[in-house]
């Protein structure tokens, strides 16, 4: 994809969703019960590019990360992780940075896998 600044990074290959409350149409978690949760992330950019992503609680930037690509000869990948105080009902999601400029391709496929998980701490 092409990403574009504040975009939604949709992640639609799901390998587990318990209790259902990840959106894979919308690459949108909605949190079932109050607690500390753990997010993680990977994006993988073009050779020569970069991006800017964050993870975003309802509409507040709570982590971000640069995956940049550029001098290199390969796609490159970066990961974060950050941990949150979630209430019940929020969302929370991996965006592209809302005015970040943005230069190349986020991939993910077989072999390049952006990734987005989550679990409950307590």
């Amino acid at each position: 994809m092409h990403p574009k600044p504040n975009q939604t990074i949709v992640f639609d290959h799901v390998v587990t969703n318990t209790g259902g409350k990840f959106n894979s149409k919308t690459g949108v978690f909605t949190c079932p019960i109050q607690g500390v949760y753990a997010f993680s992330w990977t994006v993988y950019c073009s050779n020569g590019g970069y991006l800017i992503s964050e993870l975003v609680v309802n509409s507040r930037s709570v982590g971000d990360m640069l995956c940049s690509g550029q001098g290199d000869d390969n796609i490159r990948h970066t990961s974060s992780v950050a941990v949150v105080e979630l209430n019940e009902g929020d969302r929370v999601y991996v965006r592209t940075h809302p005015i970040a400029v943005l230069n190349g391709v986020l991939w993910s496929g077989p072999i390049y896998l952006s990734s987005f998980s989550g679990w409950t701490i307590f």
